[in-house]
């Protein structure tokens, strides 16, 4: 398999065609059919160059800041393979040292995970019930590391807390929790392994949230992989209540109490405090997909794009800065137009891409120029790259369009090749895959293509 850190290898080619125009001294390297007659200038001449295209596997995504993080199995599906996330998170007590442990008597309790509305993949009611186990961290986490889907942390799998055998179209009801409805929870009921865990002195004592976490490291989520499913749930990390952050409920009596007289103690995720991450692992062994991280041609007619981790289509522009070394870009539209060969009613396209470009080692991404200021909402909206239909032979597919002035004039100022890498939009880390035209396809209108407008200077 062809990894991002490799160095660049030729798998296809695009072309970009540069229409030079006279009059007012514009040039464009343009399709026709966006600008058929800019300011009423006839096309006087017409050049051609070459955009290198590759699909490459992008293993090492930040995840622990996400508030959406996903559980479950992808087994199958009939381009891409295989796909699991499992998650891992930490959770503090609503308060320190509680008493009551010593001598109250626990009837239950239960983990409340909060459903963000979204699975990816088949959320019908065919789609296969998965069964979704709890169960300790033994690692230790840290709410101050940022960690990467390719990482799994150690658990302790003879020590079950406790499971459930999730259908994902159940997800999609409201419930009525709190005195309100609210969105869908998914509720697992924890058992005495827990229940005997957490009633632990050197737990419940502990004098402040570092010393509960060295004791209570935290749980895992895991979808069970001997059951092949074909979904992946999202869950949210971002509320700050019962039913909008995970949260684990645990329910007690003391024996002297008045008979039906039950207390609730919650021990929930806290951002502050508490760590989260997701392991995500893809397999394309024996399906398409594979193929394209082994090519055995150099000039293929498509690349993948999932959402990352996973594959993403690797794009070099070698030759734009020496045809246009003192050129002023107005408009630059890089354009990725999903092929219909592969799609899927089940397995859903990106929302979104997301466009990096390589440092000068070329062997990590880094920000594209257009995204700064980061963290801008202008600036976000500029390059866009959401998912649009497309209507192409009578075939409704998706096509991307980013806007890339600032980076494209960037490489011809400094007089260095334009090389980017596009993933899946990472709202939901691993959700997401797209097979899109690559530079050889026959039919233009599917292959990838860079829009240039300019000025000379």
């Amino acid at each position: 398999m062809r990894y991002l850190a490799r160095h660049l290898a030729i798998i296809s080619s695009a072309a970009i065609t540069i229409f030079s125009q006279s009059g007012c001294k514009e040039n464009t390297i343009i399709n026709a059919n966006i600008a058929p007659n800019i300011n009423g200038i006839n096309t006087i001449g017409i050049d051609t160059f070459t955009a290198i295209s590759t699909t490459l596997f992008f293993n090492q995504f930040p995840v622990s800041n996400n508030a959406n993080l996903g559980v479950g199995n992808i087994y199958a599906d009939p381009f891409f393979g295989n796909t699991t996330s499992t998650m891992y998170f930490q959770v503090v007590p609503q308060i320190l040292n509680p008493s009551f442990f010593a001598t109250d008597i626990v009837d239950s309790a239960f983990l409340i995970l909060p459903y963000t509305g979204f699975t990816f993949g088949d959320n019908s009611t065919a789609s296969p019930a998965q069964k979704i186990d709890v169960y300790p961290i033994t690692d230790s986490l840290s709410s101050t590391t940022n960690y990467f889907s390719d990482r799994a942390f150690a658990i302790d799998k003879s020590s079950s807390y406790g499971s459930i055998t999730l259908s994902p179209s159940s997800l999609a009801d409201s419930i009525f929790a709190g005195g309100k409805l609210r969105s869908s929870i998914l509720k697992i009921p924890l058992n005495n392994t827990f229940i005997n865990k957490i009633k632990t002195p050197s737990v419940y004592s502990s004098a402040d949230n570092i010393t509960f976490l060295s004791n209570f490291k935290g749980l895992c989520i895991l979808g069970d992989s001997t059951i092949h499913g074909k979904s992946l749930s999202y869950f949210y990390f971002g509320g700050s209540d019962t039913f909008t952050r995970p949260n684990i409920l645990v329910y007690h009596h003391n024996p002297t109490s008045s008979p039906g007289t039950e207390n609730l103690f919650q021990i929930y995720y806290n951002s502050t405090y508490c760590a989260k991450s997701a392991y995500i692992t893809r397999n394309y062994a024996g399906y398409p997909a594979n193929n394209y991280f082994h090519p055995t041609k150099t000039n293929d007619s498509i690349a993948l794009i999932e959402g990352h981790p996973g594959a993403g289509m690797d794009i070099h522009f070698p030759y734009l800065y020496k045809s246009l070394p003192t050129a002023i870009i107005n408009k630059a539209e890089l354009i990725v137009t999903q092929v219909s060969f592969a799609s899927s009613p089940i397995y859903a396209v990106p929302t979104g891409l997301a466009l990096y470009k390589y440092n000068q080692a070329g062997d990590s991404l880094a920000n594209i120029t257009d995204r700064y200021p980061i963290g801008s909402l202008y600036s976000n909206a500029y390059i866009d790259g959401n998912a649009q239909s497309v209507n192409l032979g009578g075939v409704t597919l998706t096509r991307y369009v980013m806007n890339i002035p600032r980076e494209v004039q960037l490489s011809i100022t400094q007089q260095s090749d334009l090389r980017l890498f596009i993933l899946g939009s990472f709202a939901y880390p691993g959700a997401g895959r797209l097979v899109a035209g690559g530079g050889s396809i026959t039919d233009k209108n599917f292959r990838v293509r860079l829009n240039i407008v300019y000025s000379k200077k």
